[in-house]
């Protein structure tokens, strides 16, 4: 037997050797056999978008460090395009955030330069290095450039400062090196000039725009907040020289923004002649006492002469004083021909106000141009069957509606909504206090031609709700989904008939709060962003329009 298995093995040594023999070198070289595919690899590579992932691969052979120099950094369900800039602590620690990456930088603002003993204008040597290295590793794919300010939460939370970044020469020399940005946000931000005395007022200096490139021809979309109308303006004599108009200019207007009147007369009529589409958003703070609410209030009612002006956001503050003002703003709403967006946002409506209640709805009943309209937290306080007139008054054309805590609206105002609106497209409801789960269906059914749907904060959701969203006869359009309010864990069939038709599935929120626990669904990136935007009541990211805006706070009057 011994001498059996011996023989054996001799055999099939000498198999190998033939084999060996039979393969040459060059076949089995490694580097032929993982590489010979090039549009694979690059798609591999490409979703390999931790930064320090993609060093070490780049370090792992020629072949490899190729690859990553020629493709870009994809991270799963992000906006791989954007560049963010923004404050997070209460330190000025800057996070840049890209393609998923989020990088930590001490930055220069306003309040750190005032403390230096130099005064110094330019970022720190490490600040730059980093920036480089960033821009270096990222700049063939970003597209949209987003500096300054603080995001909505931390805003929220009233603890962290709102940093003003210095954008430094130095800064700029980088940024002027994104080729491809044709989306750039500007928020909160102070330039300081080479040239100006080390002592003067540290205000938004923009006196030096004209010698920065970041607004280049290829910007076509700009969006401004936290600037004072000399910025802008200043803004302005940047943007003339430049040959072709923008797209869109996007502007966050409060209490701080003009000084008189008639400068906002000028801004306005300067800007309209600076690009196709005009994006305002006014903000009335809580602080009706500052010394610039009442010029707001005045600049308000000037809306309606600008015919470029397609988007209005509107935060209509506390909505205790100026309804003399609001009345003249919704008596002149329906003379915009060009306006498309409209999004309402503030402090409940309380029943001192059925005057101004009154106003808008007969406004929103002649506003037949506009395709999109949002009302958020306005309408809390709302009684059911002024919500009946309100749902009968929507204007016919829209294609997106946004509706956002509302306590007293019933499972038949769906009925009304399809009936009023048959071209809808886009339907957002969260918290809506009293929808029940029969609710939830029945605006399934009554919706049925949607692409897309999102019902949050409302009634449970039954197993039958996602049935009928798995039945591609009874819902054949649908493309993105959110559905809150998920008490259960759901049927694993029932899901997994749900995810063949919309396969990208995340769950947002905990189970420990039934009502915050939100089953996101889509087959379309395109259409589940669509989504998400109409859930948002303003257009420029973390640009802090909502500070009179507190959601799921039930003691607002």
């Amino acid at each position: 037997m011994a001498a059996d298995e011996k023989e054996e093995d001799i055999k099939n040594s000498d198999e190998c050797d033939m084999i060996s023999d039979s393969v040459s070198t060059e076949e089995w070289d490694i580097g032929k056999q993982v590489y010979f595919n090039d549009v694979i690899m690059r798609k591999v590579v490409s979703f390999v978008n931790d930064i320090k992932d993609r060093q070490n691969l780049e370090l792992s052979s020629i072949t490899m460090n190729d690859l990553s120099s020629r493709v870009p950094y994809i991270s799963y369900n992000n906006d791989n395009s954007i560049l963010d800039m923004y404050f997070t602590r209460i330190e000025p620690v800057m996070n840049i955030s890209v393609a998923g990456n989020d990088f930590k930088v001490m930055a220069l603002t306003s309040s750190v330069r005032r403390t230096c003993v130099d005064n110094r204008i330019s970022q720190s040597n490490t600040c730059i290095l980093k920036m480089q290295h960033i821009i270096g590793r990222f700049s063939r794919q970003i597209r949209r450039l987003h500096i300054g300010g603080i995001s909505d939460f931390e805003r929220r939370l009233g603890y962290i400062p709102d940093h003003q970044l210095v954008l430094s020469r130095d800064l700029c020399d980088e940024f002027d090196r994104l080729q491809n940005v044709d989306s750039l946000v500007l928020r909160n931000l102070c330039l300081m000039s080479p040239g100006a005395a080390t002592n003067a007022p540290l205000q938004i200096e923009f006196r030096v725009f004209a010698s920065i490139s970041i607004i280049s021809g290829s910007v076509k979309k700009l969006y401004l907040s936290d600037c004072s109308a000399k910025t802008i303006l200043n803004i302005g004599g940047r943007l003339r020289t430049l040959y072709s108009k923008l797209e869109v200019l996007y502007i966050a207007i409060d209490h701080r923004t003009f000084r008189t009147v008639d400068q906002a007369h000028q801004l306005f009529k300067e800007m309209s002649e600076l690009a196709d589409k005009l994006h305002i958003c006014a903000c009335f703070s809580r602080f009706v006492y500052q010394p610039g609410f009442r010029i707001l209030v005045s600049v308000i009612s000037l809306l309606p002469e600008f015919h470029q002006i397609t988007v209005v956001e509107l935060d209509l503050g506390p909505l205790r004083k100026n309804m003399r003002t609001y009345d003249q703003f919704f008596a002149g709403l329906p003379q915009m021909s060009q306006l498309r967006v409209l999004r309402l946002f503030g402090f409940p409506i309380n029943y001192g106000c059925m005057d101004l209640w009154k106003a808008m709805l007969r406004s929103v009943a002649q506003l037949s141009q506009i395709t999109e309209f949002s009302v958020i937290n306005l309408l809390r306080n709302i009684r059911t069957d002024e919500l009946k007139v309100f749902c009968s008054s929507l204007p016919a054309n829209l294609s997106t509606f946004a509706l956002h805590h509302v306590h007293q609206l019933q499972d038949d105002h769906f009925s009304l909504i399809a009936q009023r609106c048959p071209r809808l497209d886009t339907l957002y409801v969260r918290d809506l206090r009293s929808v029940t789960s029969e609710g939830i269906m029945k605006a399934l059914m009554e919706f049925r031609m949607l692409t897309k749907i999102a019902v949050c904060h409302s009634g449970p959701v039954t197993k039958e709700a996602y049935e009928l969203l798995a039945n591609r006869e009874a819902m054949p359009h649908i493309e993105a989904v959110i559905l809150g309010g998920n008490r259960d864990h759901q049927s694993g069939i029932v899901l997994e008939a749900l995810l063949r038709r919309l396969p990208q599935f995340r769950v947002m929120g905990t189970w420990n709060r039934w009502r915050d626990c939100e089953y996101h669904l889509w087959r379309s990136n395109k259409a589940y962003k669509e989504l998400l935007d109409a859930s948002c009541y303003a257009d420029c990211p973390g640009c802090g329009k909502d500070v009179s805006l507190i959601d799921d706070d039930d003691e607002i009057p």
